[in-house]
């Protein structure tokens, strides 16, 4: 049996995206020797959303499941 994780990620999403877009994937994870998973999570957590975005509702629901 494995062993446990920190922080076990259950979730899977599949996404389309363009050759371009793939390319860059391919490179930026070759370059900074990471996964591709990885590299959209820092992506993901480093991202700049505009606040027109994110409604009063939805700053509710990211405190309450964090």
């Amino acid at each position: 049996m494995g062993r446990m994780k920190e922080s076990p990620r259950y979730n899977v999403i599949a996404v389309r995206i363009t050759d371009e877009e793939m390319m860059l994937l391919k490179y930026l994870s070759k370059k900074r020797k990471t996964t591709y998973s990885q590299l959209i999570r820092e992506a993901l957590a480093t991202a700049d959303f505009p606040s027109s975005m994110i409604t009063d509702d939805d700053k509710m629901l990211m405190i309450c499941f964090g």
